[in-house]
């Protein structure tokens, strides 16, 4: 092998090519579009649960209003807890399945502000009393929009 030298201005570093401005880096692409799979791309979403009191849900979504939240979900549902003894011993036999009115929050919110928001939550639905709720953080294992599901190299299919 015969290596040539090269011409003055031609060789590495320089010339007018090392005088250029690197390009500057790709915009970043939203979750899922690197082709990692779905569980990698919720990897840092968390699902929070709360089941609150009805009267406080309008409180709470104010106190979340702009709070950096993925997605919301509200649904009414009746359940009890501790509470049943509660109302065993005040409200008679009668009462003692009763299923009590709650509203359950779904809040999906990146992992880095779980605290933050979890923190909101309890600062407006705590009153003191029993009966306030629970709250359950859970990992958001996969999710996927309806519409981009099969899409194909932009297509749908």
């Amino acid at each position: 092998m015969n290596l040539l030298p090269l011409p003055p201005g031609e060789g590495w570093g320089e010339g007018r090519a090392s005088q250029q401005v690197p390009p500057s880096p790709p915009a970043p692409l939203p979750p899922g579009a690197r082709g990692e799979t779905i569980s990698e791309a919720t990897a840092a979403v968390k699902q929070i649960v709360a089941i609150i009191k009805p009267y406080l849900v309008e409180k709470v979504l104010e106190g979340l209003k702009r709070a950096p939240l993925e997605a919301v979900s509200v649904q009414e549902v009746k359940g009890y807890g501790r509470q049943k003894n509660y109302l065993d011993q005040y409200a008679g036999s009668e009462y003692s399945l009763a299923f009590l009115p709650k509203v359950e929050l779904n809040l999906w919110v990146d992992d880095a502000r779980v605290e933050e928001i979890t923190r909101r939550i309890v600062e407006v639905a705590r009153t003191g009393r029993m009966g306030d709720g629970k709250i359950f953080v859970l990992p958001a294992v996969a999710c996927e929009r309806v519409i981009d599901i099969g899409k194909v190299a932009g297509k749908r299919t």
